[in-house]
């Protein structure tokens, strides 16, 4: 995995859409889990707990604030 990080123009984008909506959506292969512990804090898991609850164990998605929810909570 690169580190280096590219940002695609909208038709970048949508023209790899249809390789995106063709992938399997009943397997796959998982290559990283990330937890984020606290704000610009980053752990790279090797194994992780998820639950219904909280998603990702010891993540903080669940208390972040987020622009893209209607009331500001945490975005699903």
């Amino acid at each position: 995995m690169s580190g280096d990080i590219v940002h695609l123009t909208t038709a970048e984008i949508e023209a790899g859409l249809d390789h995106v909506r063709a992938s399997p959506s009943d397997h796959g292969t998982l290559d990283l889990i990330v937890q984020r512990p606290e704000v610009d804090a980053r752990v790279v898991l090797a194994e992780a707990e998820l639950n219904v609850e909280e998603g990702l164990a010891g993540d903080n998605w669940n208390q972040r604030s987020s622009s893209r929810s209607e009331d500001g909570g945490p975005h699903p």
